[in-house]
């Protein structure tokens, strides 16, 4: 059973072909002897060796030495995502990634999605969260110093031009088109989201309309990235087979990024709190109601957090295992910890005597209840914590130890979610919350049923079939 949902609903992932490899001059850098390990380097349970430093230009860079695996996966990340964009302005961060990925930089031409997809047999990622924004491109062991050399040229400045303008344009529109109005699933989730923020669930209404960023002009993005996308923001994460690349990591990094010029970094935007809400929203193409309720979760900050990160797996596994999935919600459970901590999601069956009291309630509440009398065995604990261990920077459990040799995805969610964990407070942080993590051992869920079944830790949505609202 997958516990985890995959990351945000607002990622691009897609098979990749090659990218162009760097020339003669750069493999002459890059190829020599390894250098012994800093003694900030640590070896996991899993065999893995991770290790963190800074730059002197202020980027920070994670990395975790998988042998064996098929290629490294490299993520460039940014705190800033779509809680910067004003009212009117909705979906410019997403337009400053896409052009960033897309724009001609360096000795490389600008690109095309298409082009893209032809060009990466291993994968590909442009994510925008609500206070982040990642690139990840996973190369082959001998496309890595290429891709290395490519994102330094891209945080190095892109050359922007009206074509690549317009070929961001619309990929944005058709995915924010995607994600807030005409996915059934992906839209739930992410107009919950927008119901219980301050921006209110218009917000939902004006990302699903494109406008935002059809007004956007050529100077308003080049200025943007110019002043945004710098190495002072900037987290570099490799996760993959470093060891056997036959480079130097560590030189390699520093020859590619250490001379770009800093910039001015931008205070990475604090969580915006989350208020009880509940819509419910006439949907034309339905015949039965769908709906999602958004558990608010305590701060990520508060000592209570992997208490409540461990019961929601544990509400997540049991909720979802006797509801029924379909084509149209596939999945019962979303907790995307590293994307959105603020708001674990689930999506219970609904009923017309739902809309009626203006609560999803008999799917949720009943099974609430039954798993407050469930006594839960020490074996299933320790499968949630073996599950996501590695996700908050722990080792990796046999099953993805096996995987990572094989699944070029693995190795993106390792990069993306140890970028995540250096925004978000780095080592110094993750360290004790695994701790207390791992110290929550058999806790009886009576303790969360009451916060997990209020109304003023919820955010509810329901799409329901025309014939059901009120005329």
């Amino acid at each position: 059973m997958r516990l985890i949902a995959p990351q945000s609903p607002c990622s691009r992932l897609a098979g990749f072909k090659h990218l162009p490899i760097a020339a003669a001059a750069l493999f002459a850098v890059l190829f020599i002897a390894p250098a012994p390990a800093d003694a900030a380097a640590r070896r996991l349970a899993d065999t893995t060796v991770v290790d963190s430093w800074q730059l002197a230009n202020g980027m920070r860079v994670v990395t975790r030495d998988i042998r064996q695996a098929p290629g490294v996966s490299v993520t460039l990340a940014f705190g800033l995502g779509s809680e910067l964009d004003a009212t009117g302005r909705e979906g410019r961060v997403s337009l400053l990634a896409h052009a960033a990925f897309l724009s001609a930089a360096g000795e490389f031409p600008e690109r095309t999605l298409a082009d893209l997809e032809r060009a990466h047999p291993l994968g590909w990622r442009i994510e925008v969260g609500r206070r982040h924004t990642r690139l990840t491109e996973v190369a082959t062991i001998e496309q890595f110093p290429g891709v290395l050399h490519q994102l330094s040229q891209r945080l190095s400045g892109v050359k922007l031009t009206a074509t690549s303008l317009a070929e961001a344009k619309k990929s944005v529109i058709t995915q924010l088109s995607e994600n807030y109005r005409d996915g059934l699933a992906v839209s739930l989730s992410y107009q919950v989201r927008e119901l219980g923020a301050p921006s209110g669930y218009s917000a939902a209404l004006a990302y699903g309309s494109g406008k935002g960023v059809e007004a956007a002009t050529l100077r308003e993005v080049q200025d943007g990235l110019a002043t945004q996308y710098v190495p002072a923001n900037a987290v570099l994460s490799l996760a993959g087979n470093l060891s056997g690349s036959g480079i130097d990591v560590k030189r390699a990094i520093e020859s590619e990024f250490g001379g770009i010029p800093a910039g001015t970094r931008i205070p990475e935007s604090p969580a915006q709190p989350i208020v009880p809400a509940f819509k419910i929203v006439a949907r034309s193409g339905i015949d039965i109601p769908f709906g999602v309720i958004g558990v608010i979760a305590p701060a990520l900050a508060d000592t209570s957090h992997p208490s409540f990160f461990l019961h929601s797996l544990l509400v997540g596994s049991h909720l979802t295992r006797g509801w029924k999935r379909s084509n149209e919600m596939p999945a019962r459970f979303q907790y995307s910890l590293l994307d959105d901590p603020e708001l674990m999601r689930i999506y219970p069956p609904i009923t017309p005597s739902d809309i009626d009291s203006l609560r999803i309630r008999e799917a949720y509440i009943e099974g609430i209840l039954t798993l407050s009398r469930t006594q839960i065995t020490y074996e299933e604990y320790s499968l949630l914590h073996d599950s996501v261990l590695w996700m908050l920077g722990g080792p990796m459990n046999s099953d993805l130890q096996r995987r990572s040799r094989t699944d070029s995805g693995v190795l993106a969610a390792l990069s993306t979610t140890a970028a995540m964990r250096e925004l978000w407070g780095g080592e110094a942080f993750w360290a004790p919350y695994r701790e207390r993590f791992l110290a929550v051992d058999r806790p009886v869920f009576a303790r969360w049923s009451s916060y997990f079944m209020s109304p003023t830790h919820q955010v509810q949505l329901i799409f329901a079939p025309e014939y059901l609202m009120p005329k």
